[in-house]
């Protein structure tokens, strides 16, 4: 609905400003966003978990374990219950594997119950359940044939970001899905975005001697600030202050971009300058 004054001072409601939808370009094309519904046996999760086809800690700096061995055991238990888990999301523009976007919490729990080995001193063991009383204190191992091969027979629902859609798309979208119990800092989204050259590149001076020793250690390194300091000053050095357009986080992405694709003389250079 638009309001539209007459010349006579009176308000007039609008319901169309007219008949043609403008085309969305800004902040990206929506035909960019390349999302896929995809849906996830427990099994199969349990075998790319296995073989780290599903990385959980992909450099994000984030904690894998906030949640405790109560809430773990309980999202076993809405498993065995057969009630829904929440949707998943991943990122599989890495080499063929999944990056955990949203439900690292929930993949951390199945991880413990039913990947790790059994004399692993991580591994869950059921506690804290609200129905299944007589589950309590059980391994996975522990629990009745026909309950394990219910619990391997659930189906998730994911969605899949595919290869190729742009780099500035997904940062968008791992900010807006991510619901994590710690929700990610700008530099750990870029930081998993920008897997390679350009990540690398930031962590190498962030961690450097020079760096620590320039600040002082006042720069908190658990949630990747001291790399959103590296990624301002090599925006600044890079682009250049004329280039900057007003919006950080698009200036910070578009150094970040031109760093995957520089030449390994240029890295070499804007680290010395650093």
């Amino acid at each position: 609905m638009h309001i539209r004054r007459k010349p006579d001072g009176v308000e007039e409601e609008q319901l169309y400003l007219d008949n043609s939808e403008k085309e969305i370009t800004e902040p990206f094309n929506p035909k960019d966003v390349d999302i896929v519904s995809q849906p996830m046996v427990i099994s199969n999760i349990i075998d790319q978990l296995k073989y780290d086809d599903i990385l959980l800690e992909p450099d994000f700096q984030r904690h894998p374990d906030l949640w405790d061995a109560g809430k773990q055991s309980r999202l076993i238990e809405s498993l065995i219950i057969r009630i829904p888990l929440p949707t998943f999301y991943f990122d599989s523009t890495d080499d063929d594997k999944l990056i955990v976007v949203d439900g690292l919490q929930r993949l951390y729990a199945i991880k413990r119950f039913m990947v790790l080995d059994q004399d692993d001193p991580n591994r869950l063991v059921l506690t804290g359940l609200e129905y299944l009383k007589e589950y309590e204190g059980k391994q996975y191992e522990e629990l009745p044939p026909g309950i394990q091969r219910r619990i391997k027979a659930q189906t998730l629902t994911a969605y899949i970001i595919r290869p190729g859609t742009p780099d500035k798309v997904r940062t968008s979208i791992f900010t807006r899905i991510n619901t994590g119990g710690l929700t990610l800092e700008p530099a750990e989204i870029k930081n998993s975005v920008y897997r390679g050259q350009a990540a690398n590149l930031l962590k190498e001076l962030a961690h450097s001697d020079e760096f620590v020793k320039a600040t002082r250690k006042k720069i908190d390194p658990s949630r990747m600030l001291d790399c959103e300091f590296v990624n301002r000053f090599l925006a600044f050095y890079l682009l250049g202050i004329e280039q900057y357009p007003g919006n950080l986080e698009d200036y910070l992405n578009d150094v970040m971009i031109r760093l995957q694709k520089e030449s390994k003389s240029v890295i070499k250079n804007a680290a010395q300058i650093f």
